[in-house]
């Protein structure tokens, strides 16, 4: 068995497999893995010359406020059914989690076809979304406000992403995107995907709006739905901007089906609340390297203290043991070998913890802290992220 980068040669092999296991259509699988591809992202397991497992691991860096930690994204894990439970996709799991320690690639996330098999490796659930599904008239009575929407081309995202970034910095967890990734996401094989930048009265950019109408136009009544939105108001008058945006499609559409970071009002500016609403699971998180993790992050600067925990990490070993974190002057020393500690946790609620996503209070409250009293839980809880999470890149 080998583990490694695919070649130029393999490739073919490679998209074989994928377009097998996640049945993708060929102009989306050649959208995903286009001949541009970085083949070093490509991961496989070979026996002999035959790939038997497979993934790719992309490079990321995502933010946690002003500070951007890398962060290796794992997608399109998928093996034969043919090779199935061998225990290919744990070797490559660890193969890979390895390698993006000794690059201090301290993160991982990814979105599961099942929690519960890749918690087995320490990954765990760190997000949640809100998703409405939103007939356009539910937003009439919108306020007036003033300012324009603007049409954007894929070679016209700086403005975009200037909103974008202000908006993702109050989360944990939000990739970094430069242009050729804004290119990516705007020129889709189908359908066609449309992008609107919200200026106020004043000229400056204060919200987008990313989207594809699709379904059947014709007959007396549409059903076409607005879907696969993104969007970003970096205060009330964008929200309104937007929003009354969205109402000027009554006439066209169905439907709009809006996803929303948890914290996001949609409902008070509605004129009926009652839409179709679900709180959705999102990505998921591991720590590769929990000493690297730490020391990556900022801390405010009038924080200080010091917080000792042992941490269970059955699938990487160098994380599988005792660590003191110590914050001051925005940084975080971590060193480990100590046998006191104030708490014991596990890889996983240490991944949701450290994302924001369970506070201190939460994991104790899950039964997932140990040998912690409740009033040192209140005493450590400020060297904890308290930041939402919310990933809007889907990989």
């Amino acid at each position: 068995m080998e583990i490694r980068s695919i070649t130029k040669g393999e490739f073919d092999q490679f998209r074989r497999i994928t377009k097998y296991a996640f049945t993708v259509p060929p102009d989306i699988l050649s959208y995903w893995l286009s001949d541009e591809l970085d083949l070093t992202t490509a991961k496989a397991v070979f026996q002999g010359s035959q790939i038997v497992s497979l993934a790719q691991v992309l490079p990321f860096k995502v933010f946690f406020g002003e500070t951007l930690i890398p962060m290796g994204g794992f997608s399109g894990v998928a093996t034969p059914p043919e090779h199935r439970r061998k225990q290919y996709v744990r070797n490559l799991l660890h193969h890979c989690l390895a390698e993006m320690r000794d690059n201090h690639v301290p993160l991982s996330y990814l979105y599961p076809f099942s929690f519960a098999y890749y918690r087995k490796f320490g990954w765990e659930q760190a997000s949640v979304f809100h998703m409405y599904k939103i007939p356009p008239d539910y937003f009439h009575g919108i306020s007036e406000v003033e300012g324009v929407m603007e049409l954007k081309s894929p070679d016209d995202t700086q403005e975009l992403n200037t909103v974008y970034e202000a908006f993702v910095k109050q989360y944990t967890s939000a990739c970094q995107r430069d242009k050729k990734y804004w290119k990516m996401i705007l020129t889709p094989p189908k359908p066609d995907r449309f992008a609107y930048l919200w200026r106020n009265g004043s000229g400056e950019p204060k919200g987008y709006l990313i989207y594809e109408n699709q379904g059947r136009a014709e007959g007396p009544e549409p059903e076409v739905i607005m879907s696969r939105v993104e969007w970003a108001a970096l205060d009330h008058e964008a929200r309104l901007g937007i929003f009354r945006f969205l109402r000027d499609h009554d006439s066209q559409l169905k439907e709009i089906v809006l996803r929303t970071a948890p914290n996001v009002p949609v409902t008070p500016y509605l004129n009926n609340p009652r839409c179709k609403f679900e709180i959705m699971a999102g990505f998921m998180a591991r720590i590769v390297d929990v000493k690297q993790a730490f020391e990556a992050k900022s801390y405010p600067a009038g924080l200080a203290g010091k917080v000792r925990f042992r941490v269970k990490d059955d699938f990487c070993s160098w994380n599988n043991k005792s660590f003191t974190l110590k914050i001051e002057d925005g940084k975080a020393k971590v060193t480990s070998g100590i046998s006191d500690v104030d708490f014991t946790t596990d890889i996983c609620c240490l991944a949701a913890i450290f994302t924001g996503f369970w506070s201190l209070r939460d994991a104790y409250e899950y039964g997932r802290i140990h040998d912690i009293s409740p009033e040192d839980i209140l005493r450590f809880s400020s060297l904890f992220s308290e930041r939402i999470p919310y990933l809007t890149n889907f990989f």
